[in-house]
């Protein structure tokens, strides 16, 4: 099998977390999170969100990760469709 580079980025010199969108069309949405900069992320299609997902089911603001005692941790912000985490 070849290998071929598709995104190329410089790698962070700092913790981080890479999350990938799941969809059923041909686009991704990649978003690499800085864990050393920040404790909180918040997730939606509001204005405030850290990570912005545009779609019809996402809640203004959807869920917070959180990083505590060095996990991280996913909470629902009360969302009319949960969320769902996939690993």
């Amino acid at each position: 099998m070849q290998k071929h580079n598709i995104l190329e980025f410089e790698t962070p010199n700092s913790n981080y977390l890479i999350l990938e969108s799941i969809s059923n069309n041909d686009s991704k949405q990649i978003c690499v999170l800085n864990l050393d900069k920040d404790d909180e992320f918040k997730i939606g299609w509001g204005k405030d969100s850290d990570i912005w997902i545009s779609d019809i089911s996402v809640s203004w603001i959807h869920a917070i990760i959180k990083k505590i005692n060095g996990e991280l941790i996913i909470y629902d912000n009360v969302s009319k469709f949960g969320t769902l985490i996939m690993i």
